[in-house]
């Protein structure tokens, strides 16, 4: 399959389960060798984990180092670049501000803070070494729906204010639709890219105003039609394979 994503874009990635949603962003993460084919980042083969990308995983309260203050994991990844101990401190202080942690959040550690806000320090690391392309895989799957409305809108804020090319894998088609330029649907195995949906929903979006506008409704159906309807060939494909002698 092809996929290409402009500079610059939000684009969320859907699919029926099993499609390989979540091996096609580790494949652009360089994180997985794909069989066949290659990953490009500004026309460079992507071959192992490039410098100018940044992956945020679902699992948040794994991928923060919690014998770590919020501060030094968010600093964490900066040592590898040519800059000062004062400057890192203050790249990290701004990327947290950026995603609404400031005041004493800094010196506390990932455990004593919940779910979400654990969710903002990785995205604040994410950002804090200020990458060409920000990875999201289901970030925001393992917290209630409350505070994945803020992290939803978060993701909104930090692209207008960094202008970062965001490629976000979900299950929630919602989701997809409210945050995304473009929604990327796959198939079942074997994957494709089933349909590319443009989603001209405004710059500015708002939780509820965006979610009750007919368009939002239309595109919605859109999605759920294309995953339903390859879920159901694939159980067809399956009862026709079990009836074969």
């Amino acid at each position: 399959m092809n996929l290409d994503v402009e500079r610059g874009a939000l684009m969320c990635i859907v699919g029926p389960s099993g499609a390989g949603k979540t091996t096609l962003l580790r494949c652009m993460a360089g994180l997985q060798t794909p069989t066949a084919g290659g990953v490009y980042l500004n026309g460079e083969r992507v071959e192992q984990p490039p410098a100018r990308l940044a992956l945020v995983f679902q699992d948040y309260s794994r991928s923060l180092m919690p014998w770590l203050s919020v501060q030094h994991n968010v600093m964490l990844p900066l040592r590898s670049q040519a800059m000062s101990k004062p400057e890192r401190v203050e790249r990290a202080r701004s990327a947290l501000e950026a995603v609404g942690l400031s005041g004493g959040s800094h010196a506390q550690y990932p455990w004593q803070l919940s779910g979400g806000m654990q969710q903002r320090v990785a995205i604040a690391r994410a950002l804090a070494y200020r990458p060409d392309a920000l990875l999201m895989d289901e970030p925001f799957a393992s917290v209630d729906a409350q505070t994945r409305a803020g992290l939803e809108d978060l993701v909104l804020s930090v692209r207008r204010e960094f202008g970062v090319t965001v490629i976000l894998v979900t299950h929630d088609i919602d989701e997809a639709v409210y945050l995304s330029d473009e929604v990327a649907v796959l198939s079942g195995s074997p994957t494709r890219v089933r349909e590319r949906i443009p989603v001209d929903l405004g710059e500015h979006r708002d939780q509820q105003s965006t979610k009750s506008r007919p368009e939002f409704a239309a595109l919605r159906s859109r999605v759920l039609q294309l995953i339903h309807s390859d879920e159901t060939l694939a159980s067809k494909r399956k009862d026709a394979e079990a009836r074969q002698p």
